[in-house]
């Protein structure tokens, strides 16, 4: 529930960022945004990678020129730095129910 919340959460910032980044094809957004979810959800100490690996590797198929490859890992971080800011203030507005499901899991 909280990976599907963060990766669902990480399509929005991509698509409502208003800074600079590169115009992703339908298969870097998936790699993006999975690396934004794995590197957010292995930080909260939950372990996807029996899931996220191998759907990272189905996206990897694309052949992407190293300018857009470094481009993404720089959106990349950028984007679990900014989820990352909301869950550790859980009063910022529209991240209280990752907020609320985080802290469901790890009471649960």
């Amino acid at each position: 529930m909280v990976k599907t919340l963060i990766h669902k959460l990480a399509h929005v910032l991509i698509h409502l960022a208003d800074d600079d980044h590169p115009e992703l094809s339908c298969a870097e957004e998936e790699l993006v945004v999975e690396s934004i979810t794995l590197s957010m959800v292995d930080g909260l100490g939950i372990d996807t990678s029996g899931y996220s690996i191998p759907y990272l590797a189905s996206w990897s198929q694309v052949d992407a020129h190293m300018q857009v490859i470094e481009a993404c890992a720089e959106l990349t971080d950028r984007h679990a730095k900014r989820i990352e800011e909301r869950i550790e203030d859980p009063d910022a507005v529209g991240c209280h129910t990752i907020a609320v499901a985080v802290n469901l899991w790890l009471d649960g």
